[in-house]
């Protein structure tokens, strides 16, 4: 029970500072803190897609899988109701209206790729650990993607952040389809292809 727990916390302070702060900083720096907080519980994913990645090659159970996804879409979405409720804000990540779908797809999905990737070369392989940058490397990753393409995607790379604002937008929800797409095949096709190349690369390194 307390890696659910460390997932609903992580994800909510997460989604909780994109949504004050949209600041790429702010929200790098967050999942680092969070990262180092809750490894040793959960493993800190925090992160659907991150958890469709490490799921393809059983780093995480069939038995947390689901769970870990409840757990991070309701962190999230109790993020989004504490910024409507207690700060009375909407918050919103959205496709901006000059960016096509599928440019969506792309950008989301190349730099959710980088970002599994960077997690499972400096948390998950073993040669790299034990290591103590590992969340800096985390938080760091996605301070570059977001800054690199935050403006031209929204700057999503995590379907909890992407979907939750949207899904309890419920005034707006029916005209923001694009938004859901790109935000949730992005991030996931970005992982699985995280996942297949990091198989890749172990299966190559054993043949040697």
């Amino acid at each position: 029970m307390n890696k659910y727990l460390a997932e609903f916390i992580g994800t909510f302070f997460l989604v909780l500072v994109v949504g004050l702060t949209g600041s790429p900083v702010a929200i790098g720096l967050t999942l680092a803190l969070m990262v180092y907080t809750f490894a040793s519980t959960s493993g800190s994913n925090f992160n659907p897609a991150v958890s469709f990645g490490l799921w393809i090659n059983q780093k995480l159970s069939n038995y947390d899988f689901p769970r870990y996804l409840l757990s991070q879409l309701l962190g999230a979405g109790a993020a989004v109701l504490f910024i409507r409720i207690v700060m009375k804000k909407t918050m919103e990540v959205l496709l901006p209206a000059d960016t096509t779908v599928l440019m969506g797809i792309a950008l989301e999905s190349l730099f959710t790729f980088l970002f599994v990737t960077v997690i499972y070369n400096v948390a998950v392989k073993k040669s790299s650990l034990p290591n103590q940058y590992f969340g800096f490397a985390i938080g760091l990753t996605i301070f570059v993607a977001a800054t690199a393409v935050g403006k031209l995607t929204g700057g999503a790379f995590n379907p909890a952040v992407g979907l939750m604002p949207v899904l309890l937008n419920t005034e707006t929800v029916s005209v923001n389809t694009n938004s859901l797409i790109v935000y949730f095949v992005g991030p996931m096709l970005g992982a699985l292809c995280a996942a297949f190349l990091y198989r890749y690369m172990k299966e190559d390194s054993k043949k040697r």
